[in-house]
């Protein structure tokens, strides 16, 4: 993986170790230039603590890349054309990753 310039993930954001252990990888790979796109369908639960719905894995890994050091935009899904019939929800969210400079 000498050479990569960008990668690509969708929807592997969801169990904590699993997410920790991608914010690592990204951290190794996003060096010189490499960027990475990651989508994401943010997984909703019931906190039962505060009585509403929350999203917890997402932006804890949005969090632990910016811990890194890692530059974190949020895609407007607006201005990305669909080149096929479906509802984008309001629960899909991408990101563009990559080495601050």
């Amino acid at each position: 993986l000498e050479t990569v310039d960008v990668v690509i993930a969708s929807d592997v954001v969801y169990d904590p170790v699993l997410t920790d252990a991608l914010a690592s990888v990204l951290d190794t790979l996003l060096s010189n230039g490499t960027k990475a796109i990651i989508s994401c369908e943010k997984r909703v639960f019931f906190c039962e603590k505060r009585l509403r719905e929350e999203v917890y894995e997402w932006p804890r890994f949005l969090d632990l890349l910016r811990t890194s050091g890692i530059k974190v935009d949020i895609v407007d899904l607006r201005n990305v054309p669909k080149f096929s019939r479906y509802d984008r929800n309001k629960y899909l969210e991408v990101a563009l990753a990559q080495r601050a400079d």
